[in-house]
């Protein structure tokens, strides 16, 4: 059941082509069976392979993806803010553009947004990050 909630999804992207279209597809599917009414806020963060590329490709026709498409990388936390600055929605959460978390993760936060001020996600299996990342 849809719930009249709206909701930014801000996803960081360095050097994602491999990853960014299933990032942001499993998004889309997943944001869509809580809500309409939604948007994915990509920030490609200086990107030098074809990130920002497919995402133009893939995604233009989509009216709830937009693209901020940075040409110098300042790194996760700046690129965070960037799309906080961007986002237009009552809830905002992220997910990284790197695909490393199911986008199921996405749908459950959306639908607990209204039982506590703050929900979210930490990495199940530390060992694939690095430190500063854990």
């Amino acid at each position: 059941m849809k719930k009249n909630i709206s909701v930014s999804v801000i996803v960081p992207a360095y050097n994602e082509e491999g990853n960014i279209e299933a990032a942001i597809s499993g998004v889309i599917q997943e944001v869509k069976k809580t809500t309409e009414n939604y948007e994915i806020v990509v920030v490609n963060d200086g990107s030098t392979d074809k990130t920002a590329q497919i995402v133009k490709q893939k995604f233009s026709n989509n009216k709830h993806v937009i693209l901020i498409d940075r040409k110098i990388n300042f790194g996760l936390a700046y690129t965070f803010l960037e799309g906080l600055k961007n986002a237009k929605k009552d809830y905002i959460t992220v997910f990284h553009g790197d695909n490393d978390a199911s986008p199921v993760t996405v749908r459950q936060m959306i639908t607990n947004a209204y039982k506590a001020d703050i929900i979210s996600t930490y990495p199940a299996h530390k060992r694939s990050r690095s430190i500063p990342r854990i």
